[in-house]
């Protein structure tokens, strides 16, 4: 007891010592061993009368227990990261130098798809990765300012996982371990203001992101740097809580003039709604104007009208102690639209961007693409990576479909080609191409492969939507090849029914293993990315999406067919499946619905991506549509393939055989002139579609009118007989494109038959 009674009067006055002279030190660190142990090392000494002895023990024992510790310690802290390896993705292994703005537009793809893992990497190492990074960059802005050679920084940069890519005009730093995303970092070899352009939250603030690449090739700035966060709760952070990465990099420039690019949109609307509503452009200022930004200037390129100051919050600083200063400036579409018409008039090499216009019938633009469709067992068919499909939803479908909807039937002026123009630059890193449209049908954008051998084998399709007010249709053909030639029947069906887009295929099903876009579980195909964007976008309203596909009957061994998801159309689509009705009605299409019968078995929807997508969006109604073989295959004067065309559009199935000889003048009825113009017009379009359906709608617009397949005897020809109230007036020959009412035939008595030839 006395022992340890001395020890605690002891250590208690110590503490109050310490605290007294070091106020930051932690009490508890001066008990040391405690109190227990401390009172039987002193019992110990004292019983056995071995002061050195017991000193030298416990000193030994500290000594080899704190090493052990030590090491341990050690062991625990790096063991795991270097049992861990970072993995490279796949894609940063063959990046190519390209345009900033695709720089951009592909960094945010790998934002849209990373799932960061916070576990591999310990504390230690990470910590001194952002010195090397901070290092690194140091080095890098020193060699760029003494225009000296960067390649022996590659390495430096590797060792942390960046790759160091440049091309004439700037320095990017590139991510390249996988499901992590630390940042984009790109410096302008060539600068002419001392200013850096942030972009801390690139994914909810797209806008601002594409914005901020032109400003920076604008204004010619030092370095372009963009986060790897979303947009803060301003209710639940204090500070902006960004990767490390980007605070080192603008640390090591050691540069204090930012200017910060936000957007204006629903995840900032909290943070902006203290601020007038009829201001849309806000300039937030920290401390003061950087002096490298010129306020009229930065007015004249965004295109503000009305303009807010205000002071920039804490949360939006790079750091808590940064103390330069900044310019923050919120953005919308107004100010976006204004920025690519000031970079296209200014910008030379934006000047010579070209959206490329073609006056071509949508049929022949299909047709022309049909024989790049990937062949059976040709492997000519790349499915996309994650990245790719983030890249098409968030970059090029998403923006594309509200450029349409913004436009309408509206003019296409400056501001919507420049529009476009910047979407198809992300097009082209894909390997595609935005072109315009213009016909007599309407104006369409068509999305296809680049001209060349290597792209258009890819198999993934070409894409066209109406550039006009449309109804929501969308149309798609996922078996072009595999089910016979329904292309020229949808591109018909495209145009006629005003439909918003249609998808095509663009591989045989056996292609590739992954090339069936029916496949319930292929959502790397383009073919289904364009269709569930749409579906999307489209959530808050009906939509009606139809597949076009082709059984290999005749209509009257097994009809044309429409199959629902759900048996029956939906209430909700019913208006626009009206609309579709009567569209194929006036192509000479009719149909049965799927429930059931005999005669429809075997066409009903099955599992595909597009039935999955459908449980996502209680506003969309899917369909197929089976069209008959005589309905989608092209014309031919095969006479076999004519009889079964022209008795699929004959009241009666059968096959009659007149002999023109035996007829006389009773047998017929006179053609009105009126009668005979409403004949010829559909033969002119039959003539022109080479389609047998357009002979079926003569009788809708005639009374009592009845088409008949009959076979004329002396020329060994089938041929198309019209009736109206049961009398004869006039029989088509499709072989030599004749209409022959009796007035012909009274010139045939008289000169023999070769007048019908």
């Amino acid at each position: 007891m006395l022992f340890f009674t001395i020890g605690f009067i002891f250590k208690l006055v110590l503490n109050y010592i310490v605290v007294w002279f070091f106020p930051t030190v932690k009490v508890t660190d001066t008990f040391a061993f405690g109190y227990m142990l401390a009172t039987l090392l002193a019992l110990k000494i004292y019983q056995k009368n071995a002061l050195g002895l017991v000193l030298r023990a416990t000193f030994q024992t500290s000594v080899i227990g704190g090493s052990l510790a030590i090491i341990v310690g050690f062991l625990v802290m790096l063991v795991p990261s270097l049992l861990i390896k970072q993995s490279i993705s796949p894609e940063a292994e063959n990046l190519q130098v390209i345009t900033l703005n695709q720089q951009v537009s592909q960094y945010k793809s790998y934002l849209y798809t990373t799932r960061s893992n916070r576990v591999t990497v310990s504390s230690y190492k990470a910590s001194q990765a952002v010195s090397d990074f901070k290092y690194a960059i140091y080095q890098l802005n020193k060699a760029i300012e003494n225009k000296q050679k960067m390649g022996h920084l590659s390495a430096m940069f590797n060792s942390i996982g960046f790759k160091l890519v440049s091309d004439d005009n700037y320095v990017y730093l590139i991510d390249i371990v996988e499901n992590q995303q630390r940042g984009l970092f790109v410096i302008n070899k060539k600068p002419q203001t001392n200013l850096i352009i942030t972009v801390p939250y690139p994914i909810t603030e797209g806008l601002a992101s594409d914005s901020a690449a032109l400003i920076f090739q604008h204004l010619k700035s030092k370095a372009l740097v963009f986060g790897a966060t979303r947009t803060p709760q301003v209710t639940l952070t204090k500070e902006n809580q960004q990767s490390p990465f980007y605070q080192a990099f603008i640390n090591a420039l050691e540069i204090n003039e930012l200017l910060q690019v936000r957007e204006s949109n629903r995840h900032t609307a909290a943070l902006l709604k203290s601020t007038p509503s009829d201001v849309k452009s806000q300039y937030w200022i920290f401390n003061r104007l950087p002096e490298s930004i010129s306020q009229r200037e930065i007015h004249e390129f965004l295109g503000s009208e009305a303009t807010y100051f205000g002071k920039a919050a804490k949360s939006s600083l790079p750091a808590t102690d940064f103390t330069g200063s900044m310019l923050e400036v919120f953005l919308d579409g107004d100010n976006y639209t204004n920025i690519l018409a000031y970079i296209y008039r200014e910008n030379y090499r934006y000047s010579n961007l070209k959206l490329n216009i073609i006056n071509e019938d949508m049929a022949h633009i299909v047709d022309d693409f049909s024989a790049y469709i990937s062949s059976k067992g040709s492997f000519n068919y790349q499915p996309l990576t994650h990245s790719q499909v983030a890249l098409w939803e968030f970059e090029v479908l998403t923006p594309l479909y509200k450029l349409i909807e913004q436009i309408g039937n509206s003019s296409l002026n400056e501001d919507v080609l420049n529009h476009l123009k910047q979407i198809n630059g992300t097009a082209e890193l894909l390997n595609y191409q935005l072109q315009l449209v213009q016909n007599s049908n309407g104006r369409y954008i068509l999305l296809s492969p680049l001209q060349s051998n290597d792209t258009q084998a890819l198999g993934q399709g070409i894409y066209a939507f109406s550039l006009s007010k449309h109804e929501a249709i969308s149309l798609s053909v996922p078996r072009p090849i595999f089910e016979g030639n329904t292309l020229s029947f949808a591109s018909e069906l495209f145009t006629n029914s005003n439909a918003a887009n249609l998808l095509i295929a663009g591989a045989h099903p056996y292609a590739h293993p992954e090339a069936n876009v029916l496949a319930a579980n292929n959502v790397g195909s383009l073919f289904n990315v364009v269709h569930q964007s749409y579906s999307r976008f489209k959530a808050q309203q009906p939509s009606l999406n139809i597949q076009i596909r082709s059984h290999s009957a005749p209509s009257w061994i097994r009809p044309n067919a429409i199959a629902f998801s759900n048996t029956q159309v939906r209430d909700i689509a019913t208006p626009l499946m009206e609309k579709l009705t009567k569209d194929l009605s006036s192509l000479g299409v009719s149909y049965q619905v799927v429930e059931g019968q005999k005669a429809t078995r075997g066409l009903e929807i099955g599992s595909s991506p597009q039935y999955g997508y459908q449980q996502f969006n209680s506003n969309s109604e899917l369909a197929t549509l089976w069209i008959a073989s005589d309905f989608k295959e092209q014309f031919s004067i095969d006479q076999n393939s004519l009889l079964m065309r022209l008795l699929a559009i004959s009241n009666n199935p059968t096959v009659t055989t007149i002999n023109l000889a035996t007829l006389s003048p009773s047998n017929w009825a006179a053609l009105t002139s009126h009668d005979k113009q409403i004949i010829q017009r559909k033969i002119n379009k039959y003539t022109a579609d080479k389609q047998t359906a357009a002979l079926k709608t003569i009788c809708s617009e005639l009374n009592e009118c009845v088409l008949q397949t009959i076979k004329l005897e002396q020329l060994n020809k089938f041929v198309l007989m019209i009736k109206k109230q049961n009398n004869l007036i006039a029989i088509y020959n499709p072989a030599s494109n004749q209409l022959i009412d009796i007035d012909v035939f009274n010139n045939m008595m008289v000169g023999g038959f070769n007048v019908s030839n």
